[in-house]
């Protein structure tokens, strides 16, 4: 369908939720490809809709996850993908990224399913915790 779905969760250090959006974006590219737009999009969504300054961004993709840690630029199909995050990274005042399981993104996962099937974006604030973060 030339179509990827994006789900995106914010929570903070006590694992409380924050946010969280889905929606789909009409593009061709490969799994790995589609893996960092979402965690590109992820970064945009952490400090523009939540106002994240300090984040660590979890995802199920290992290669991924190693190549935006690895010092060296990537010559992959995602490569300008990957370059972009470590370029919105360096935009926080601290960042780590590191791998989960894909059972602990489940949820995620969810979101970017559905976004693939609806004709709307979808996102939700929980503004009760956004103080400790002003």
């Amino acid at each position: 369908m030339g179509c990827i779905g994006i789900g995106i969760i914010a929570r903070d250090c006590y694992d409380c939720f924050l946010g969280a959006c889905s929606f789909s974006q009409q593009l061709v590219v490969d799994p790995k490809g589609a893996e960092a737009i979402a965690a590109l999009n992820a970064l945009l969504f952490s400090k523009e809709a939540v106002g994240f300054f300090d984040i660590i961004l979890e995802g199920d993709a290992l290669q991924i996850v190693k190549k935006v840690n690895s010092n060296s630029s990537s010559m992959h199909s995602s490569g300008h993908f990957i370059e972009g995050i470590k370029e919105e990274l360096g935009t926080f005042r601290s960042f780590s990224v590191v791998h989960v399981r894909r059972e602990e993104n489940f949820a995620t996962h969810t979101l970017a399913r559905d976004a693939t099937i609806s004709s709307n974006d979808l996102s939700w604030l929980d503004r009760r915790h956004s103080y400790k973060y002003l």
